[in-house]
């Protein structure tokens, strides 16, 4: 039994040995590290912008004829029939006027009638030899001019009774009362302009966003694009819908250029109103389950020094291999070797300055600690980003979900500079 404890101790102390000279000495190597994992998720790219909900079509009511408004028979919120009444202007002044016009037409239809009469004597006495010709000229032209007031009085009769048919306000459209500007007992006037009764919407299950988009995004949008937008009402629900046009004229705002985008969007909950703004969100791409990282890891690059050293080490390492033979399977990676050190955009250098010259704008470098603890790059493709997290799209089948990213570094000439040359142990530092 004491043998046995004497052996448990022993292993104890030996397996804490382990630990000490290689998983301790492991954390103290990454240590000052900062990572990111890479995951799979969704990435939409969108342009937002603001805008004011509106009915797609609304209709101004006013009235032609200045009057005192004796009833108003609709209020907010009311649907209305074409052709409804909505409300009636005081028609006693409109009344006495038609009346007036009415008896102007009676005096000028019997004053034609007897001109007319008169010419006809006229004429028949100038036939039989009775009378000049300047007398039948005379009275022709007095029965014209009797006829020429006449109709003149008939216009008058009818502009009477459509002032008085405008007394009565009627709907145009079908559709909704969304504003009444009207009470019983007001004077409107309509000397200058016709004034604004009632506003009706035509139709409040569809409605539409007038969408300021700044220009540097104008370029990205086109009609029949998808769109989500939410409004401050329901914070928590989105809603759909499409964008329908894309005016040309621009609108200048605090000196920045907009244009305005008009979307439309299903409403048939009538939880949107007219005049609530909406956050709009233009789409503009979207990827499912890709890999992703975060946009700030895709900044990160090692110090000159450390890329420098990289480089002289990779050199000695392929002076060294050159002076020895090498099985047949070296071939492959000598030559993955040789690409990675190319200058081509498509496997750029990790040469310091050269990388950024050679790299072009949509790659990016992403940095591992391999299981030496080196520090090793990975080259990829940038995809699509929603401004936080960016798709990555690996070009040689290295980066895979859950890989750890380095985002951050330690400062050189720390403890943690080991590392980065390949600490004691850890072998010729080598790129992937």
């Amino acid at each position: 039994m004491k043998k046995l404890v004497i052996i448990l101790l022993i292993l104890c102390v030996a397996g804490a040995a382990v630990w000490f000279f290689f998983f301790r000495n492991k954390e103290k190597l990454t240590d000052g590290y900062e990572f990111v994992t890479i995951q799979k998720g969704n990435i939409v790219n969108t342009v937002s912008a603001t805008g004011e909900l509106e009915p797609i079509g609304t209709v101004e009511i006013g009235t032609q004829v200045s009057g005192i408004v004796d009833k108003v028979l609709v209020d907010f919120n009311n649907h209305v029939k074409k052709g409804q009444l909505l409300a009636v202007l005081d028609t006693t002044v409109l009344s006495t006027h038609r009346k007036d016009a009415k008896n102007t037409v009676d005096k000028t239809k019997a004053q034609y009638d007897l001109e007319k009469i008169r010419f006809e004597a006229e004429k028949s006495l100038f036939e039989r030899g009775l009378s000049s010709e300047f007398k039948l000229d005379q009275a022709r032209t007095t029965m014209e001019g009797a006829r020429a007031t006449y109709s003149s009085a008939l216009i008058s009769l009818e502009r009477a009774e459509q002032n008085l048919a405008y007394a009565l306000i009627t709907s145009p459209i079908d559709g909704m009362v969304i504003d009444r500007q009207i009470e019983p007992g007001q004077t409107v006037a309509a000397s200058f302009s016709s004034p604004t009764l009632f506003v009706i919407a035509e139709d409040l299950a569809r409605m539409r966003i007038l969408a300021q988009v700044d220009e540097s995004d104008i370029g990205l949008l086109d009609t029949g694009m998808t769109i989500s937008f939410e409004v401050p009402a329901y914070p928590d629900s989105s809603f759909t819908g499409k964008v329908v046009q894309i005016r040309l004229q621009p609108q200048v705002v605090s000196n920045v250029v907009n244009y305005t985008v008009v979307c439309e969007s299903e409403n048939k909950n009538n939880l949107l109103m007219p005049g609530m703004t909406a956050t709009v969100d233009f789409l503009i791409d979207e990827k499912i389950d890709v890999l992703t990282v975060p946009n700030t890891v895709l900044s990160f690059q090692p110090p000159q020094e450390v890329l420098t050293a990289m480089r002289e080490r990779m050199a000695r390492n392929r002076s060294d291999t050159t002076r020895q033979p090498r099985p047949a399977d070296s071939t492959a990676r000598d030559s993955s070797t040789a690409s990675v050190n190319s200058t081509d955009s498509t496997t750029p250098s990790a040469g310091g300055s050269g990388l950024s010259r050679a790299m072009s704008s949509d790659m990016a470098i992403l940095w591992t600690l391999n299981e030496k603890n080196e520090l090793t790059p990975h080259f990829a493709r940038k995809g699509v980003s929603d401004g936080k997290n960016t798709e990555i799209i690996d070009m040689r089948g290295e980066l895979k979900e859950g890989m750890q990213i380095v985002a951050k570094m330690p400062k050189t000439g720390s403890n943690s500079n080991n590392l980065l040359m390949g600490g004691p142990g850890s072998g010729p530092m080598r790129m992937r």
